[in-house]
């Protein structure tokens, strides 16, 4: 009987290390990036070398930064995998029982939109892993940033930084503020889920809440001034946001990350309130939507990284709620 036992588990061993062997040999060349390509999830032809992929010198800091401590704090100091957020995912969906919270990193969710597709299995998790890995060891992190701000789905057939600034605010990307970033960075990664109500002009309460614990995240590493947190506060309390005044405060039963938000509570109808913007708001607004483009694009060649690194050790906080 244990003999047979035996040969049976070292059948199903062998099939499952020739399954992981053909699949490898099957993966995708990453080595061509740089050149226009279109991605396996959504479709999604980008271009790098050209005008329409937008680089981070064209987006505010303020905007990268709340993508990146929403999404993966610790980017720049990981290797494509952080073991730290996976092992606290696995605990808190022990705790759940549920998948409540991911563990992906911003490499990993660019692999997935670049070669794999929705499926659920041992195999594509594998994949995942081995294209992520190759993904960190040929590119630069600010590349690898460029591309998942590409290709990242913002609403349904919305994909890029670029687009869901017009989608959402009818405004270059280069112009968005703290406040319109810290939205557009809590979409994910459900954007269909956590736009509730927005084209209605009554954002559900639990959207505007998670908006707030980024832009509290910003502040709390220094990524944003006190005038400016002090504004977008303000301007998330306030239409178009919601259309009922929403009192913003520290509340540690709400986790960011979590998907079991209350999906009822959407504001009802009241009036807005009257807003001082700061100048540095201001002044980005003040350049009209043209130039603003023109000099992005003649500025490709030249850009830099824009995006000062978010060091794992400042950005690993409690996690604020609301």
């Amino acid at each position: 009987m244990i003999k047979h036992l035996l040969i049976a588990f070292a059948s199903a061993l062998g099939i499952f290390v020739c399954l992981v062997l053909i699949a490898i040999l099957q993966l995708p060349n990453i080595s061509n990036l740089e050149k226009c390509f279109t991605t396996t999830m959504f479709e999604v032809k980008v271009c790098p070398n050209t005008k329409s992929f937008v680089r981070l010198s064209q987006i505010p800091k303020h905007t990268v930064n709340a993508i990146i401590i929403s999404e993966d704090a610790g980017f720049y100091s990981h290797k494509g995998f952080d073991w730290d957020e996976i092992k606290n995912s696995f605990q808190k969906n022990l705790e759940k029982k549920t998948f409540a919270r991911g563990g992906s990193t911003i490499s990993q969710q660019l692999v997935k939109n670049l070669f794999l597709t929705q499926e659920k299995s041992i195999i594509r998790k594998l994949k995942e892993a081995f294209l992520t890995y190759q993904l960190e060891k040929k590119y630069s992190k600010k590349f690898i940033l460029e591309l998942y701000l590409n290709v990242v789905e913002f609403d349904t057939k919305v994909y890029g930084i670029a687009r869901a600034s017009q989608h959402y605010f009818k405004k270059p990307v280069s112009t968005l503020n703290p406040a319109e970033s810290a939205f557009l960075a809590q979409l994910l990664p459900n954007p269909r889920k956590f736009n509730r109500g927005f084209f209605a002009g009554r954002t559900a309460n639990y959207v505007v809440k998670r908006s707030f614990n980024i832009l509290h995240k910003l502040r709390s590493v220094g990524r944003i001034s006190e005038e400016e947190y002090a504004f977008s506060k303000m301007a998330l309390q306030s239409y178009p946001w919601s259309q009922k005044p929403i009192e913003l405060q520290m509340d540690e039963s709400v986790d960011l990350i979590s998907s079991d938000e209350n999906e009822e509570d959407i504001p009802s109808e009241s009036g807005s309130t009257e807003l001082k913007k700061p100048d540095s708001i201001l002044d980005s607004e003040a350049k009209t939507e043209d130039s603003k483009e023109t000099n992005s694009n003649n500025n490709l060649d030249s850009e830099t990284d824009n995006s000062a690194p978010i060091e794992k050790e400042e950005s690993n906080l409690t996690e604020p709620s609301l």
